[in-house]
């Protein structure tokens, strides 16, 4: 690949980022760790030094092979939002593009700055993670099968917030549980494939598309274009930002200034999951993203062992948290989740089991997704990349 090589690539694709800047291409962008947000031009945002480049790859292959997905797909993305906007299209019309696209749309999620934030915490160095992250994206079978389990078995709509506040994280999709599970069975935010999760893909700051399987906010109903409410959208940006690891966009100073406030940071570790029939896998674990505040509650008092103290509380005894309320009226539901937690765990319920269908794909942990062998992958990632030279 010849040409001037490119220092800041962008791992959250410009044309995306330009949906959620205003007519001078600026957005605002949070550094979440340090809780500062300043205004941004997109070409500034998102991006690294030399993000995808490999020492035994062509210079630019990789940022050129992204650029021409981006490229191809960026015209549909802008379709999309012209016919949202001219509220005369069917939500038929919306979906067929939708479906279309879906593919690229994984890509962009395995190509994204938090995949790459979490495989530095695999100590290896760069080439290497490079390499984990090409895994992902070189896996066409996967892509394809995972893209397929979100449009077989997922719930669609698209939703609408009037004023351009939604948020972008780093991680490009972002994903929440609907339903605490077992300690384990959530997957630290690998969600895509199993029951109870919502799945949300953004076009714009006003524009997002929407898988889900359970119990969404009433003001999301598939198969249409959903006005939401301002309590539905903050649920949905605190799930967004707490997808991210590094930064987070917005075109609305304030939303993301206040949803800063709700980030819990959780760096990735490993853990061993053993399941039913024995089988034991390592895992890279991310942290939980819950759309309720009840699931956080029940997994963190389970996580942290705090459940103990309502063990033998009765219903109308005082809650033990300190509201002075009965527990019935108080902690009781929280504490009823974790019930279920402790049981399925003593019952070994399969992680499975938890599968939205068995017969499809789940997203897979980062150190699953070892297909190929290094020097394989390389030589197709660099045919790949040479094609259109």
């Amino acid at each position: 690949m010849k040409g001037t090589q490119v220092i800041k690539q962008h791992y959250v694709s410009k044309f995306i980022l330009k949906n959620f800047a205003n007519h001078k291409e600026q957005v605002f962008e949070s550094l979440i760790g340090e809780s500062k947000v300043y205004q941004t031009n997109i070409n500034q945002s998102m991006c690294k030094k030399l993000t995808y480049e490999h020492s035994e790859l062509e210079q630019n292959s990789l940022e050129t092979t992204f650029s021409e997905i981006e490229g191809s797909i960026a015209p549909k993305f802008k379709l999309l939002i012209q016919l949202l906007d001219s509220e005369e299209s069917e939500i038929v019309e919306i979906k067929k593009i939708v479906l279309d696209i879906i593919y690229e749309v994984i890509i962009f999620y395995y190509r994204s700055g938090a995949v790459l934030h979490e495989m530095s915490f695999q100590k290896e160095n760069k080439d290497q993670q490079l390499m984990n992250l090409l895994r992902h994206i070189s896996n066409s079978e996967y892509i394809y099968s995972l893209s397929k389990t979100i449009v077989d078995n997922y719930n669609f709509a698209i939703i609408r917030s009037a004023n351009n506040e939604f948020l972008l994280s780093d991680q490009y999709i972002s994903t929440a549980s609907l339903n605490v599970k077992t300690r384990f069975a959530n997957i630290s935010n690998r969600h895509i494939g199993l029951k109870n999760v919502i799945i949300l893909i953004p076009l714009s700051s006003k524009y997002y598309i929407v898988f889900f399987d359970g119990s969404v906010p009433n003001d999301i109903q598939k198969e249409r274009i959903n006005n939401i409410s301002t309590d539905t959208l903050f649920l949905l940006n605190r799930a967004i930002i707490n997808n991210s690891y590094h930064k987070s966009v917005a075109q609305v100073e304030n939303v993301l200034k206040e949803r800063l406030a709700d980030f819990k940071y959780h760096s990735p570790a490993k853990t061993i999951l053993s399941y039913a029939s024995g089988l034991h896998k390592s895992f890279t674990l991310k942290k939980e993203v819950f759309l309720y505040d009840d699931d956080e509650k029940a997994y963190e008092l389970f996580a942290n062992l705090e459940y103990q103290k309502f063990m033998y509380v009765g219903r109308n005894d005082t809650c033990p948290c300190g509201s002075d309320l009965k527990f019935k009226k108080c902690c009781l539901s929280v504490y009823e989740k974790v019930d279920k937690i402790k049981n399925d765990m003593q019952m070994q319920v399969n992680p499975t089991t938890y599968m939205i269908n068995s017969k499809y794909v789940a997203e897979k942990s980062i150190d699953e997704l070892i297909s190929f062998e290094e020097p394989e992958l390389l030589k197709q990632v660099k045919e790949a990349t040479t094609k259109t030279e």
